[in-house]
């Protein structure tokens, strides 16, 4: 939670970036906010609707695809939403966060039941703030220049389901690690986990951090661009547009299951083998 002079000041530093990256790279096709970031919302409580699309509008000289994440309220449940705006054209779509963090976004069962069984009653838990998850797959969203974007928030990353997507040419990572203070071992798994999606579809990555590094890694693995610190600041790049189906766009994960459950029952036989 945060006083209106602190999201103001926040807001602030928002619209200062964003109007220094149409000034200095006015070719720029696409934008991303981290995790938490809130621009879309608090630009329409300044500005109106019709004014929100005039700014989007006059931003750049040509379509840009900007994508941010907010904190809606949905009933006495939170959703993390990220949203996809066309410069010229507004809102193409939406995604709520599908894989939410334990303890993090919400209560697991378990800890519930421990805190009624062992009489606990934490009043932490009891008055815990809950997201709710997401109720379909992020999709890809087209922007400008043949640009076919899907979304990860968070700890999505860490699913290779909802990354897999031959549609997409290009995958985008938002996260926030202020629950953790910006922990380093946090980011160096997550980092981890992006490197695998991107080995799994052969696409480029863009992690956009809340009090993390941001970086871009290309479809080889490679860190191609890392920011220097977690505070307010801009990464920019190039990316490069993959179209081709990996192996594993095209089969998912049933060769390592049926895989698994082979050598699972290769093992139950060969230990019965060997006892006789």
């Amino acid at each position: 939670s945060y006083s209106s002079s602190e999201e103001a000041s926040f807001f602030k530093n928002q619209l200062e970036l964003l109007d220094s990256v149409s000034t200095d790279s006015p070719q720029t096709k696409l934008v991303v906010f981290p995790e938490g970031s809130n621009f879309f919302k608090t630009l329409t409580v300044f500005k109106n609707t019709i004014g929100a699309s005039q700014y989007f509008s006059g931003l750049f000289p040509s379509s840009v695809l900007v994508i941010d994440n907010s904190k809606v309220v949905n009933g006495d449940q939170f959703r993390s939403k990220t949203i996809f705006l066309d410069s010229k054209k507004g809102v193409l779509n939406f995604y709520d966060k599908y894989l939410l963090t334990p303890g993090g976004e919400f209560v697991p069962l378990i800890l519930r039941a421990l805190d009624k069984v062992l009489g606990i009653d934490s009043e932490t838990l009891q008055s815990a703030q809950e997201y709710e998850t997401g109720v379909q797959l992020s999709e890809a969203v087209a922007g400008p220049d043949g640009l076919r974007v899907i979304a990860l928030i968070c700890s999505d990353i860490f699913s290779p389901s909802l990354a897999r997507h031959d549609q997409a040419n290009l995958l985008v990572s938002q996260s926030s690690f202020a629950f953790a203070e910006g922990a380093r071992d946090l980011q160096k798994l997550d980092l981890a986990a992006a490197k695998f999606r991107v080995a799994e579809n052969g696409r480029y990555l863009i992690k956009a951090s809340n009090l993390g590094h941001s970086y871009i890694v290309s479809d080889q693995g490679l860190v191609k661009k890392m920011t220097p610190g977690s505070g307010w600041q801009i990464l920019t790049g190039q990316t490069v547009l993959k179209n081709k189906k990996t192996l594993y766009n095209k089969v998912g994960d049933s060769p390592i299951l049926l895989g698994s459950l082979a050598i699972l029952v290769a093992s139950l036989f060969l230990r019965k083998y060997g006892r006789d």
